[in-house]
């Protein structure tokens, strides 16, 4: 019987992870799982918890968005257990990459757990390093605006998905002046500038649905950079629009490249996200790096979205 470690956030996509938390565990027993269910209590426990369900566990499954996915990768990558997720947090950007466009945590389950094939595949990651330390992602890196909109939304009561992150998007335009970096991709000037965005991805979605990254794999070893110059108000709002389709790379303010390394530097102290979750404390810079096939993620045989 295979031994599944499963991390809840209880807020995760406002409390649908703690309300699937009962069928989750019951659907995990007839597919003949023996699941034992640990909760977060706050920000960073799930890196702890996925340290010690490492010591016993078969597979880890988390039941949260994707600030959850990212602490519980912060362990695996080094202990190599591997990982699964369900489409229960608010943006589920990961989940969507992994296992398609698919919201229903149950369909999920069923291609997971209930005949579906399944493989587990070694992904890559992301590294970023500052004077605050060292922190994986497995989605993106955003600095600058892209962590204004994410602290953004996190201020925003009852609003979910597309519509909360659009809504940031919005307020971010009109609270947010962005500085002047300057961007290197393999120790090359790529460009400098003031970015509405600036970000750095190895999967294809961040922010809760933007499409930033559509040229992104997760097996190519790569990272994939996202430049966005500042631009008025409407101009952006069809960047938006364009980006949730994948569709904004031909802009003429877009600038997009790949590359293993890539050095942000600010002339003035900015913060960043890894996947959603923020720096709590501004930088002038950060080196970024592709950590290939190094994230054990298990998923449908069938899945080629990377």
């Amino acid at each position: 019987m295979k031994k599944v470690g499963v991390i809840v956030n209880p807020v995760a996509g406002h409390g649908r992870a703690k309300k699937a938390l009962p069928a989750v565990v019951e659907m995990l027993k007839k597919a003949g799982m023996s699941p034992k269910v640990e909760f977060t209590e706050s920000k960073g426990h799930a890196v702890k918890l996925a340290f010690e369900m490492s010591k016993w566990a078969d597979l880890i499954l988390i039941m949260g968005g994707d600030g959850t996915v990212n602490e519980v990768a912060q362990a695996v990558i080094k202990t190599g257990t591997p990982i699964t997720a369900l489409p229960l947090g608010t943006g589920n950007d990961y989940v969507k990459f992994i296992y398609g466009e698919e919201k229903d945590w149950r369909k999920v389950f069923d291609r997971l757990f209930l005949g579906g094939k399944t493989q587990v595949k070694l992904v890559d990651a992301g590294v970023v390093e500052s004077n605050l330390g060292v922190r994986y992602f497995v989605n993106g890196f955003g600095m600058g605006f892209d962590a204004y909109v994410s602290m953004r939304s996190k201020t925003i009561p009852l609003l979910k998905g597309d519509i909360l992150y659009f809504l940031s998007v919005v307020l971010g335009l009109l609270e947010f002046e962005p500085p002047k970096m300057q961007v290197l991709v393999d120790k090359n000037v790529f460009r400098e500038g003031k970015f509405t965005v600036c970000s750095v991805g190895c999967g294809q979605f961040l922010g809760g649905g933007f499409w930033l990254f559509p040229k992104a794999s997760i097996v190519d070893g790569l990272l994939d950079v996202d430049l966005v110059d500042k631009v008025n108000f409407l101009t952006f709002l069809k960047k938006v629009w364009l980006t949730f389709q994948g569709k904004h790379l031909n802009e003429p303010e877009v600038h997009y490249t790949q590359g293993k390394t890539v050095k942000i530097k600010s002339d003035v102290p900015a913060y960043f996200h890894v996947d959603g979750e923020d720096s709590d404390v501004p930088v002038d810079s950060v080196a970024i790096n592709v950590i290939s096939k190094k994230l054990p993620v298990l998923m449908p045989l069938e899945s080629t979205h990377f």
